[in-house]
């Protein structure tokens, strides 16, 4: 669990580009879906929610989704797989409208 709100905070704490993206239609691309239930086994829906705004927070700062994708593999490089493909399938979801 522990690991898992180390991912909250490293997601958080990612850096932004200059420019906002603004707002877009977001039916569907913030909710936990079972993709997102699978790529997160074992983690609680609030949690993955919770990752979800967290990480479109960051998207509408500006940061691309390269940014985060690299941000993902350096964040969770001593962690786990599972902190890896959790965390590229909430990336994918936020950002692929």
């Amino acid at each position: 669990m522990r690991r898992i709100l180390s991912i909250v905070v490293l997601l958080g704490l990612a850096g932004c580009s200059d420019g906002g993206v603004g707002q877009l239609d977001t039916q569907g691309r913030l909710d936990v879906t079972p993709r997102l239930r699978r790529a997160c086994s074992g983690i609680t829906d609030a949690l993955i929610d919770a990752l979800i705004v967290s990480q479109e927070d960051i998207r509408l700062l500006g940061a691309s989704k390269t940014q985060q994708l690299n941000r993902a593999v350096e964040d969770c490089l001593d962690i786990s797989t599972l902190c890896l493909t959790c965390s590229i399938a909430i990336i994918d979801q936020v950002y692929d409208i």
